[in-house]
């Protein structure tokens, strides 16, 4: 396909470009991009922790392997990366609500509930109030309703992200009817360039997989 050819082509210039200028960390961001947009998944996190090893204050590696750690229900990396990236950005930056996302659910599939909890409600009180996704916070904190959460996501983009974020909830939850009912919102509705798309399709995977392996 077109697409493939393009990430391809992309993947040999940024590797040429690494061994031209190899202490050059944006180069292994784009590099890990195309890795990942292209599904090999395995090279990009390798890409990734390159970077991190060129240039280790820049949050976008952390950002990109919280979400494919997550995605991959490794939640100890993940929320490793989750909480470097806020150490380096804060809990003002226009990503760090989704990094405060990616490091409860993280803790959470550890089975550290009480603390993914207490982290949540202290991020809370960090974050602006006034940006998206804050309403998923307090829905994940009991302090919104989930049909209230989902009220407040006024686009396709944030519909995207509310149902998977409930998704996930719900199915750490052991709520597997509700949640699947997120998760295929997300995988028939939702936009496929967001990381959360990827989320809910993995998240599908391990439900319906628990399903068919039980006698």
């Amino acid at each position: 396909m077109v697409q493939d050819e393009k990430y391809e082509e992309g993947i040999k210039v940024f590797k040429q470009a690494i061994a031209i200028k190899a202490d050059d960390s944006s180069i292994y961001s784009r590099l890990g991009y195309a890795y990942l947009n292209s599904g090999h998944e395995v090279e990009a996190i390798e890409t990734f922790k390159q970077g991190v090893r060129i240039n280790s204050r820049d949050s976008a590696f952390y950002r990109a392997l919280g979400y494919i750690y997550l995605t991959r229900a490794n939640g100890e990396y993940a929320a490793n990366d989750a909480y470097n990236y806020l150490q380096l950005k804060g809990w003002r930056d226009d990503l760090s609500q989704y990094m405060v996302l990616v490091w409860y659910f993280a803790l959470r599939q550890t089975k550290n509930d009480a603390f993914a909890a207490k982290k949540l409600q202290e991020s809370i009180a960090k974050v602006d109030p006034t940006d998206w996704p804050y309403p998923v916070l307090q829905y994940l904190n009991q302090t919104l309703s989930l049909s209230e959460m989902l009220a407040q996501a006024k686009d396709n983009d944030k519909l995207t992200e509310a149902h998977a974020y409930a998704g996930l909830e719900l199915s750490l939850n052991g709520k597997r009817t509700e949640a699947l009912d997120h998760l295929r919102w997300v995988k028939e509705k939702g936009n496929k360039n967001f990381d959360e798309y990827s989320l809910a399709l993995a998240e599908i995977d391990r439900l319906e997989n628990a399903s068919a392996s039980k006698p």
